[in-house]
């Protein structure tokens, strides 16, 4: 899914800042060979990232595009999103505009859709339009092997200087009344922050637990390096810019889970699924079963590893799961899930689709389908990939 390219592309960006709000566009010139280069559903092109200042907020901001559709049934349809890897602040009050157009020889717009957000907390996740436009049409739009892809976005502005002030807490180490241990490592913090953004430590700080009789807060399942990017996300909420490495997200999500940081986890899950690939498939699944079962990430997860099965079934990590009984419940599903595909494809006839509306729902949720029914066929799955 992560197959981020900018091959012979270019980029614009523009700014102009109101009292209340600050539009931006930004303009994406793709080349047709980058485009034509996509040959599965979900894999995305990416565009470079564009630099925005918000207020006093520098957020990045990203435009991915997936040429065969986002999911299955966008198949047949571009989709486009709009994306930043950086938490605003104040999300949740602050109003957002989307609009994607195609760009003409003349300068004009074409082909418009727009949408309003009334805040910005999925902003991370993406905002835009999984049936931008039908392939079809989109590919009619090319002059010369180029196309001209234009994001109008308008986001209301905090100018309040409240943000920035309560931000410079994290500074004030005199002022400290509780330290957070984690390895050799010693972070001084204060009660009422902590407190202030986490559930799990106000009622450590609040009932009588011993970090509230001692005043300190032991970590013993993370790194120092992956506290501290916990710690100033809670003081400055900021999301660490090296959420894009896999690892430290994986990292990342368990602290964040621990302790109740929902935008945070929110972060973490979309890093994860933008940088989903066939050597980490499996190793994201995992992630995301553990900390959040019942995101519909885990299941994008899950639907890419059976369109990949063929791949990931024969690589090394697949061994490793398969190996270990503590995967075995979810390696079952996967295994399940490639068997019903597997299944769908030897019965339906694609032309017939839109006849049988009922037959098809059967198969759209694997827990839908009788275990008796597809019971033989995991079996050998089973047997012969694990």
């Amino acid at each position: 899914m992560s197959n981020e390219q900018d091959h012979d592309s270019q980029v614009d960006i523009k700014t102009i800042k109101t009292t209340t709000t600050t539009v931006i566009r930004m303009e994406w010139l793709m080349d047709k060979i980058a485009f034509d280069s996509i040959t599965e559903i979900g894999q995305k092109l990416s565009s470079q990232q564009y630099d925005v200042m918000l207020g006093t907020e520098k957020v990045k901001f990203v435009i991915n595009l997936f040429p065969k559709g986002k999911k299955a049934d966008k198949e047949g349809f571009v989709s486009v999103y709009i994306v930043t890897m950086d938490s605003l602040n104040n999300s949740m009050n602050r109003i957002l505009n989307v609009k994607f157009g195609i760009k003409t020889s003349s300068g004009l717009l074409k082909l418009i859709k727009k949408r309003s957000y009334l805040n910005c907390s999925k902003l991370q996740q993406g905002h835009g339009f999984s049936k931008f436009l039908p392939k079809i049409a989109f590919l009619q739009c090319f002059r010369k092997n180029k196309i001209a892809i234009v994001a109008d976005l308008t986001v209301s502005v905090d100018d309040s200087s409240y943000v920035e002030d309560m931000k410079k807490a994290h500074d004030f180490k005199s002022l400290s009344d509780l330290i957070i241990t984690c390895g050799r490592r010693k972070f001084p913090c204060h009660k009422i922050i902590l407190a202030s953004r986490s559930s799990v430590f106000k009622a450590m700080l609040e009932t009588d637990m011993v970090e509230k009789n001692t005043s300190e807060v032991k970590i013993e399942d993370s790194s120092p390096k992956t506290v501290q990017m916990m710690l100033e996300y809670i003081y400055m909420d900021d999301i660490p810019k090296q959420i894009n490495d896999v690892l430290i997200a994986t990292d990342l999500i368990h602290l964040s889970v621990k302790y109740d940081l929902p935008s945070l986890t929110n972060a973490c899950e979309a890093s994860l699924l933008s940088s989903l690939d066939t050597d980490n498939a499996l190793a994201v699944l995992v992630t995301l079963d553990t900390y959040r079962p019942q995101c519909t990430s885990r299941q994008e997860v899950l639907d890419y590893i059976v369109l990949n099965a063929v791949v990931i079934v024969d690589s090394d990590h697949w061994l490793t799961y398969a190996t270990d009984k503590k995967y075995a419940p979810l390696m079952r599903e996967v295994v399940r899930s490639i068997a019903v595909k597997n299944e769908d494809d030897e019965t339906y006839d694609v032309e017939n689709d839109d006849d049988d509306e009922e037959e098809d729902e059967l198969y759209d949720n694997v827990d839908d389908v009788d275990d008796d029914e597809v019971g033989a066929l995991i079996d050998h799955y089973w047997e012969n990939y694990i």
